[in-house]
């Protein structure tokens, strides 16, 4: 009979050994579900391992003990035999094991709620398995406590829990070298996105009004490419292409917002991990949350839109950005930091002193009103009701806020570029600011929202980049670019290996100085709407091809499946050109047809289940 000492190191052993094998058998699916070794990243399949094997052998180690604790005071309590307090702890943690499996699939985002009769019927399922279960230990307690005693004694041997040690030290040890070797260029990434951006209200790209002092000294100290396109105007899809350098129709993004992007995609984050980077964002955008995996390869996630129900969030990011940055920097790694801002979001609704600082300025135009929407998604031909501000029907005033939170935003970016140079790493930091798309204020008849056309309002958006000791200050790259060229070219500054599953390409050269015009540069595909036939669309770096297939979508755009428009003589893409210049639409519809056979388009990502505050988000802004 062994002592209560070594019983319970024998049980610790166990769990531990229990643990590392669960470890395995869940860290193997992950690394197969993102294909890290199949991409030739075995780095990040050593990483993935070693934090299943470490969360799983003291989670179960623990779990053993608790189970071996409750053993002891059941029978100290109750003064009672082993073999009924055996009994009675098998009952006990049955219990909680079914407790835990129900909340672990409410949890869960892809089983359905209980209120559903798929939901209902999975969760009756469990509950009558547990009651079975209980009922199964409760007539058998002597065989489950002589097979629980079994598992101890195989699981606890000492060679057993010996080479499962092993094991964990080993892939510890090897995750550690591989992170040590990862080759490291030392320049740091600072990514900056806004949310709903559009290019032409910014100053840096001829805007009228004074909205973007901050951004306008980046793109003097940087590059501007004054025609970078959205892949998609929504922003999950969007994103989704961004940071995994591949098209809507390639990983399933499609259409809408708040879908789950797929593991089998490697992000830029996890190449830039791999690539021996610290990986930390904060973003404020309810979208873009870890339920719907964007958290991919970043080690610090922050979700600031978690704190509070006021659509401004951008003092939020700011806070974390600083943070995020100081953490950074103490590191002896080069970091990537994320930082996403919401604003300008409708509805727009700046803080102060930005609230109302452009309205009825020389800019303001009072005359051009339009009624207000009763239906919640109706956006066409009327004020939205998720962008009403009040009784306010002047488009004019709905511009002039949108620009005043554009400018408040810009104010944030200042706080944290500053920060950037007082720490001494802006030599050093490779500044990206971007956005996922525009916004239609009123163009084509179509307000305060994106996603349904591919117009320019809604897929032109900003790229400046800042490159130190490549990037020519104040250079203009007016050849089309696309955002999923953002992860090749990262990787190429950096001095990793390139991505080979990448449908983008690195704009390094266009950085240095590389004259406009090469064959690589001449065409930027983008891709939008609602409809089950949705609309694809080339752009130069003068004209824009559209394709609408869907009759609907006809109806509400120019009425023609093919419209061509000149972004020089017509920037607001008003005056379809289609019969008048058939020499320049054969070559670009050629160039369509061509990148639109390319692949077909992927299945949807599984539909996920949100928590209660990401749904108060979604259904706030809109999306539910």
């Amino acid at each position: 009979m062994p002592t209560p000492l070594r019983q319970t190191s024998r049980t610790l052993l166990a769990g531990l050994t229990a643990g590392v094998l669960l470890g395995i058998v869940l860290g193997a699916g992950a690394i197969t579900a993102n294909r890290y070794l199949a991409d030739g990243y075995p780095q990040l399949a050593l990483e993935s391992l070693r934090t299943f094997l470490n969360r799983d052998a003291l989670g179960i180690g623990l779990l053993f003990l608790e189970i071996e604790f409750t053993f002891l005071l059941l029978a100290v309590v109750l003064r009672t035999k082993a073999r009924t307090a055996a009994t009675l702890n098998a009952v006990l943690w049955v219990l909680v094991a079914t407790g835990a499996v129900l909340w672990f699939f409410q949890q869960a985002p892809w089983v359905p709620e209980v209120r559903t009769g798929r939901g209902f019927l999975v969760f009756a399922v469990l509950i009558l398995g547990g009651a079975c279960a209980c009922r199964f230990v409760a007539r058998h307690g002597e065989l489950v406590r002589r097979g629980a005693r079994a598992v101890v004694r195989r699981l606890g041997g000492i060679k057993v829990a010996v080479a499962a040690l092993i094991l964990l030290a080993g892939v510890n040890a090897g995750a550690a070298a591989l992170a040590h070797r990862a080759p490291q260029s030392g320049l740091n990434v600072l990514l900056i996105t806004i949310d709903t951006l559009r290019a032409d209200h910014l100053s840096a790209y001829g805007y009228s009004r004074q909205t973007s002092p901050n951004i306008d000294r980046l793109a003097r100290e940087g590059v501007l490419f004054q025609r970078a396109i959205s892949q998609w105007p929504k922003t999950s899809p969007s994103f989704a292409s961004m940071m995994s350098s591949t098209y809507g129709h390639t990983n399933g993004l499609i259409r809408t917002t708040a879908q789950r992007m797929p593991d089998r995609f490697l992000m830029l984050a996890e190449l830039l991990k791999a690539g021996g980077y610290s990986t930390r964002a904060a973003v404020a955008n309810v979208n873009l949350g870890r339920l719907f995996n964007f958290d991919q390869g970043f080690e610090t996630y922050l979700e600031p839109w978690r704190e509070t129900d006021e659509r401004r969030r951008s003092d939020l990011v700011t806070r974390d950005g600083l943070d995020l940055l100081r953490q950074a920097a103490d590191e002896k790694r080069p970091f990537f930091v994320w930082l996403h801002y919401f604003d300008p979001h409708a509805r727009y609704q700046p803080a102060k002193p930005y609230d109302g600082m452009f309205v009825n300025d020389a800019h303001f135009d009072s005359a051009w009103r339009m009624p207000f929407q009763s239906e919640r998604r109706k956006d066409i031909g009327g004020i939205p009701t998720t962008a009403n501000l009040g009784r306010e029907d002047r488009i004019a005033y709905y511009v002039a806020q949108y620009d005043a939170e554009i400018r408040e935003v810009d104010q944030q970016v200042g706080v944290i570029l500053r920060d950037l140079e007082k720490r001494g790493l802006a030599g050093n930091t490779l500044v990206i600011l971007t956005s996922d798309h525009g916004e239609s204020l009123g163009d084509h008849n179509y307000f305060f929202e994106h996603g349904r056309f591919p117009y320019d309002d809604c897929v032109h958006v900003p790229l400046i980049v800042r490159a130190p000791g490549t990037s020519k200050a104040g250079h203009v790259v007016r050849s089309p670019v696309e955002l999923i060229d953002l992860l090749p070219s990262v990787l190429d500054l950096a001095g990793l290996p390139p991505d080979p599953e990448a449908q983008g390409k690195s704009f390094r050269r266009l950085l240095e100085g590389e004259p406009d015009g090469g064959s690589r540069w001449q065409y930027a595909f983008s891709e939008s709407g609602y409809g089950e036939e949705y609309q694809r669309s080339v752009t130069s770096e003068r004209y824009k091809l559209v394709y609408v297939p869907d009759t609907d979508d006809q109806q509400v755009m120019k009425g023609r499946e093919l419209e061509l428009y000149d972004l020089h003589d017509d920037p607001g893409e008003t005056r379809n050109l289609i019969d008048e210049h058939p020499e320049v639409a054969g070559p670009l519809r050629e160039q369509l047809s061509h990148w639109m056979a390319d692949g077909p388009t992927a299945d949807a990502p599984r539909e996920v289940r949100i928590d209660p505050v990401a749904e108060g988000q979604l259904r706030s802004l809109g999306y539910l």
